[in-house]
Formats: C-alpha cells, sequence, structure tokens
C-alpha cells in the first residue's frame, strides 16, 4: 500500500512535468494548430495578407554585431526589419515598402509633375507635409 502511494506521489508530477516540457518545446506548433481552428471559417479582409501567410508570421529577437537587439517579423525564409519611427513601427525598408505601394498610393505621396496631371489633391492637402499625410492616413 505504501509503495502504491509513493508510486502515485512519482507518478503524476512526471506525467505534469512531460506534458508541460512538450508543450513549452512545441509552443510555435501548438500555437499555429489553435490559430488555424479559431481562424477556420473567417474570411480575410482586402488588402490584408491572406489567411496561410498570416498564420505562420513570427516574429523573431536577435543581436546584432554591437550586442544591440534587432526585431524581424519573419515569414518562411524572409525577414523584415521592425523600425521604431516618430509615430509608430515601421515593418520593412522604406525602398521595400515603396515597392509595394499601388500606383494611386506612389502617386499620392510622391506628387510630382507627371502624376499631377492624373491625381486630384485637395487643396488643403497639398499645403501638409508628407509625413503629416501618412500620420492621418495611420491614424484613421
Amino acid at each position: 500500500m505504501v509503495l502504491k502511494l509513493i508510486a502515485s506521489l512519482i507518478k503524476w508530477p512526471l506525467v505534469g512535468l512531460t506534458v508541460a516540457g512538450l508543450t513549452y518545446t512545441n509552443h510555435d506548433r501548438v500555437e499555429k494548430v489553435v490559430h488555424g481552428l479559431r481562424f477556420y471559417d473567417s474570411n480575410v479582409e482586402e488588402g490584408f495578407v491572406d489567411k496561410r501567410r498570416s498564420l505562420r508570421l513570427e516574429v523573431k529577437h536577435s543581436k546584432n554585431n554591437e550586442g544591440n537587439l534587432e526585431t524581424y517579423l519573419k515569414l518562411n525564409e524572409n525577414n523584415l526589419p521592425i523600425y521604431s519611427r516618430k509615430y509608430g513601427i515601421m515593418v520593412g525598408s522604406a525602398q521595400y515598402n515603396f515597392s509595394n505601394f499601388t500606383p494611386k498610393e506612389r502617386a499620392f505621396f510622391c506628387y510630382d509633375s507627371n502624376t499631377a496631371k492624373n491625381t486630384k489633391i485637395p487643396k488643403d492637402k497639398k499645403s501638409k507635409s508628407l509625413f503629416s499625410e501618412m500620420y492621418d492616413l495611420l491614424t484613421d
């Protein structure tokens, strides 16, 4: 009887530690399965990343050569740096973001004489700086 009591006192904590260890080591996989089930019947909003890619996004942290923290958004093997800016964060470089702009967004942000013929910009918008326009877009 004492042996059974000792065996059960050892058995259940070992089972608990084993389950906790397996959950900890497989947390990313478990989280992906849970999110996959949670958003299984959800539709993706227009303009947002598709569901398959959305559930594969990861935030990675690493130290650079000087020992400073760098943060990246990872999708498969692509790492996009996450920068801090005056009005919030920016994912990817300015060149990367600009290359993904639609023609309408490029015309809006990069106003010049070539796009002026095709784009009507209200008078009150012409007096604002590019960065204040971007901030207004992000806060809407």
